[in-house]
């Protein structure tokens, strides 16, 4: 019994389609999908949605990226770990490795996001907002709903966006990055009264994730006593042009002062003068 346990532990650590530790990234940031098998011959690394979506495939040396990854993986000379750059939330999933179509590795990547934190009157902000999108999907069949506290900010349908009464202009989403499976949103100069829930939905009023982002807004104490006030300005510019006048009254001085001593030595020489004569 032992025999044939020790003998089907073996095989499994051996079996082609062997599954590897799966890899945790946030959002954007680069991951490693490790494949400590050989292959000769070509090499393609797919990633498990229906159908099969083309991460990357090496052939003779020569390297082609699929759609939706193009500039954002790298496989090592003479290695089959991938690396992949940039990640976005839609690339999660499971990873599949193959040499000469024949499965050999095999990971599951998971994307998460990281907790936006208080912000301060005046920056910007960008609420995050994730889904797993169609990597495929035409432009036009694009949709995007962001809400606050129940109420619409903004909206993307058929490649136009569309705003709520009282958020006309305020905030964006980019539509290019639906595809990556972002769909946040960005508010430029943020005010006290754009704190509040927010949440956003695509498609069918599919949620993403996180299903709502609480954003508080702060008046941040220490960017106020950086910044200097307009009076200080006025002080500066007065002392400066003070500073500049009384200069030039001293060069004006100096020069009188040396026009009168070599006025009075000139005198003294000629009363010298006079009185040896």
């Amino acid at each position: 019994m032992c025999n044939l346990l020790g003998t089907f532990i073996f095989i499994m650590m051996f079996y082609p389609g062997s599954q590897l530790p799966n890899p945790v990234v946030n959002v954007n940031e680069p991951v490693l999908i490790t494949c400590n098998r050989t292959c000769s011959g070509d090499v393609k690394w797919m990633l498990a949605k229906r159908p099969e979506i083309l991460v990357s495939e090496c052939k003779r040396g020569a390297c082609v990226e699929g759609h939706g990854f193009e500039n954002r993986t790298r496989l090592e000379q003479g290695k089959l770990s991938l690396h992949l750059n940039a990640v976005m939330y839609n690339d999660k999933g499971w990873y599949i490795c193959y040499c000469d179509n024949s499965e050999i590795c095999k990971s599951h990547l998971e994307v998460v996001f990281p907790y936006p934190k208080n912000v301060c009157v005046g920056a910007n902000v960008t609420i995050p907002c994730y889904a797993n999108t169609d990597k495929r999907i035409p432009d036009d069949d694009i949709y995007i709903r962001w809400e606050k506290d129940g109420k619409l900010v903004v909206k993307l349908e058929k490649e136009k966006m569309s705003y709520g009464p009282g958020f006309e202009g305020h905030g964006f989403i980019t539509a290019s990055q639906y595809k990556n499976g972002d769909m946040s949103l960005t508010i430029p100069k943020v005010q006290q009264s754009d704190g509040g829930v927010y949440r956003c939905t695509h498609r069918h009023e599919e949620e993403g994730q996180p299903e709502a982002v609480n954003l508080s807004i702060s008046e941040c104490e220490a960017v106020k006593q950086s910044t200097f006030p307009w009076w200080g300005s006025l002080l500066l510019a007065v002392a400066f042009v003070a500073v500049f006048y009384v200069g030039g009254l001293f060069n004006k001085y100096l020069k009188f002062s040396k026009y009168c001593i070599t006025f009075m030595h000139q005198k003294r020489l000629e009363k010298l003068h006079d009185n040896k004569r």
